[in-house]
């Protein structure tokens, strides 16, 4: 018998809109505050909230103790968030955030069927530097949309639907994937057993091709914790003499040792070079890599000694942009560096 208010459609939202918030804060109740939607996906920790599953609206409506669980309404009065959090600090205001209503909704439904909440899971790790210019022109992409597959979860849903390393997922399910967050949230908004439809852009050489697959989901939960550490290889041909060095992309390099090895914990069977110094305001330090971090290949050719790493610097011609694979401790990633003309 009790009246509800209609949800509203939180992804439907744009910047600069108007939203209601109603609350009791400061046990001042049935307080009503008007504002606008500052910003929409913002990635916030609020109490022990998944900021890479989880993202929140933006809101210039003032927002106070005891606002939260309130609803946050669009102009036609449809519950579009609710009221979570505020940013304190003593040189900002009007900086509040609500949960909004679709992730809610999706979140309200599994409580009602069984009581608790499961995510899906893909199984892949992404390029935390995004698509950025260099790989737009390495990738030959015509946007900077999609997500870079740093490496795929071995029997993973993304490993049986055949998912590379390197492909790009440009598309899930027919909807643009924005960025890694995006990817992350699309996938996290579903449950165990669905089905996905991913769009692929993958590079061979000088080719391309655009495929469509189907992954079936994991539970997020079950699968980052199946997550383990790669096969160990045979021993590597390390030497303990002075290693040789090389330079280029602002990147001094040396050959592997044993003593290397153990201080970055490398498997042994890994071959690479290690980096040992970095130009400061280099694009390289930029884009995040670091001393002790190890190349393994570059333009997906492997790197086994510090003669690969100059003959493939040899044959770059000034502004012509390199692929870089890269681990870090047991983080891979990818970079893509341009030669300074």
């Amino acid at each position: 018998p009790l009246p509800t208010l209609p949800l509203g459609n939180s992804e439907g939202l744009r910047v600069g809109e108007w939203v209601i918030a109603i609350g009791n804060p400061l046990e001042f109740e049935q307080t009503v505050t008007v504002g606008v939607v500052s910003a929409k996906q913002r990635r916030v920790q609020i109490g022990q909230t998944d900021a890479g599953v989880v993202s929140f609206l933006q809101t210039d409506a003032a927002i106070n103790f005891g606002n939260s669980g309130g609803p946050l309404l669009d102009a036609a009065g449809n519950v579009v968030g609710i009221n979570t959090a505020i940013r304190r600090a003593n040189y900002a205001e009007g900086i509040g955030f609500a949960l909004p209503i679709d992730h809610a909704r999706m979140v309200i439904d599994q409580l009602r069927d069984r009581g608790y909440v499961k995510r899906g899971f893909i199984g892949i790790t992404m390029n935390q530097g995004g698509i950025d210019g260099e790989a737009r022109e390495y990738l030959g992409l015509p946007d900077g949309f999609g997500v870079i597959v740093d490496g795929v979860t071995q029997d993973g849903p993304a490993d049986a639907a055949g998912v590379r390393k390197n492909d790009v997922i440009r598309k899930v399910d027919g909807t643009v994937v924005k960025d890694n967050l995006d990817l992350i949230s699309k996938i996290a908004s579903k449950q165990p057993g669905d089905e996905v439809t991913l769009e692929l852009y993958r590079k061979n050489g000088s080719r391309s091709e655009t495929l469509t697959v189907t992954a079936v989901l994991q539970d997020r939960d079950e699968g980052l914790a199946a997550r383990t550490t790669p096969r160990r290889q045979p021993p590597s041909r390390e030497t303990e003499e002075e290693p040789e060095t090389a330079s280029g992309l602002g990147l001094t390099v040396t050959g592997l040792t044993r003593a290397s090895r153990e201080r970055v914990g490398l498997d042994p069977g890994t071959e690479g070079v290690i980096v040992t110094d970095v130009e400061f305001e280099s694009q390289a330090t930029e884009k995040g890599i670091g001393r002790d971090m190890v190349i393994t290949s570059m333009n997906n050719r492997p790197v086994e000694s510090v003669s690969d790493f100059a003959d493939t610097m040899d044959g770059l011609e000034p502004g012509e942009v390199i692929k870089l694979d890269v681990l870090a401790g047991r983080r891979e990633f990818t970079v893509f560096l341009r030669r300074p003309e």
